[in-house]
């Protein structure tokens, strides 16, 4: 494979029947799509994949491209705001509520004073 007129670069593979010409295609290909998922867990701070199934990486992905996509929406009034900032958020209001209901229940079974 011919990166430049003076350089070339061996590329193995196991596909005896395509030519060489679309092996350099499929391995600039390669490189786009590395760089694609790169960006995701970037920017979506996408970390891992829950699941191992194509149909789930899918969803979770296309989760994760409607959720950065709100938020890049949302980020345009000048807040910064991420995905993990929202659940930290999120979970401290649900403790606050579920610990005020406790309270609020707690004291509607003690005797007046």
């Amino acid at each position: 494979m011919e990166v430049s007129t003076e350089e070339q670069i061996q590329v193995l593979t196991n596909l005896l029947w395509i030519d060489a010409e679309q092996i350099c295609r499929l391995y600039r290909h390669r490189w786009s799509i590395e760089i694609v998922f790169r960006w995701i867990k970037d920017r979506m701070q996408l970390d891992r994949f829950i699941s191992r199934d194509p149909t789930g990486v899918v969803r979770q992905t296309l989760t994760a491209l409607i959720v950065w996509g709100l938020l890049a929406i949302f980020n345009e009034g000048g807040k910064q705001f991420s995905p993990k900032k929202l659940w930290r958020e999120l979970q401290a209001a649900m403790h606050q509520a579920l610990f005020d209901l406790g309270r609020r229940y707690q004291q509607s079974l003690d005797p007046p004073a």
